[in-house]
């Protein structure tokens, strides 16, 4: 969408945090809020040229943005994150939770799975679960909105599991956002709504580096026979956070092109 193209009154003028939104969904996710008119807070573990640059894409809609890094792996820094984006436009309207430790594309890859469901854990579980909680118990009080949305992300695969460690390690952990974003709309219903995006093959960076044997499985397992872009992700995340979506509450939306379960062999031919 261009600077050029009507905007969604759901989101004009709203006050809208994504965190993780340095690359790959969660920039694809400030992106499109800001060209629905939504003044957005981007977020990464620390400064850098990424974040600015969202910032400055943002802007070209004719929005505020800023950027504001904090490494939620640490626990005494959290409280300090939401008060900085609370503060910045006295209140927040909806919160995109996107953050996640990278254990795919830095050193941690290399490490044993325990290690990386440890950092998973950490900043993926329990640091959302401290920051969320904070955050809604705010919203509840907030009285210039009444429609205050939180979307989370989990993983498709995570309701039948998958083999190998990336399934044990993003299985357990995603699984656990999935039943925490639950319990959470329940904890705090009807004030504040939280709904959690559960997406499958999706070309981030990972994705676009992957061998042969993982391009061949994705296709295989979405019955449209291809990869999500973070675009089509952010589609529905931005979805969830407008009030558009208003009577939806407590679910776990699915962004896979239709799950295939039992993986066939498929064929060049059968793809086209």
């Amino acid at each position: 969408m261009s600077p050029q193209q009507k905007r969604s009154d759901s989101l004009a003028g709203k006050t809208v945090v994504v965190t993780g939104s340095s690359r790959g969904i969660g920039a694809a996710t400030a992106r499109l809020l800001a060209s629905r008119g939504g003044n957005v807070i981007v977020h990464g573990r620390a400064a850098s040229d990424s974040l600015d640059q969202v910032c400055q894409l943002n802007r070209q809609f004719g929005v505020d943005s800023i950027a504001v890094p904090c490494d939620f792996a640490l626990t005494e820094t959290l409280a300090g994150f939401v008060d900085a984006c609370w503060n910045w436009k006295a209140g927040i309207d909806a919160w995109v939770h996107f953050a996640g430790a990278d254990v795919l594309t830095t050193a941690l890859k290399k490490e044993h799975w325990s290690k990386r469901m440890e950092a998973l854990w950490q900043v993926d579980v329990s640091a959302a679960a401290i920051l969320l909680t904070d955050l809604a118990n705010r919203m509840k009080q907030q009285t210039v909105n009444t429609d205050r949305s939180v979307v989370t992300v989990g993983w498709d695969q995570a309701w039948h599991g998958m083999e190998g460690e990336a399934g044990l390690v993003f299985g357990t952990t995603k699984g656990a956002v999935m039943a925490m974003t639950l319990s959470l709309a329940n904890n705090f219903a009807p004030h504040v709504r939280f709904n959690c995006v559960a997406p499958g093959w999706v070309k981030t960076a990972w994705g676009e580096a992957a061998g042969r044997a993982w391009q061949d499985r994705a296709g295989s397992e979405s019955l449209l026979n291809r990869w999500a872009s973070p675009e089509e992700v952010a589609e529905v995340a931005v979805f969830l956070a407008g009030s558009e979506s208003r009577f939806l509450n407590g679910q776990i939306i699915p962004v896979n092109g239709g799950f295939r379960h039992g993986r066939p062999d498929l064929t060049q031919e059968n793809r086209t």
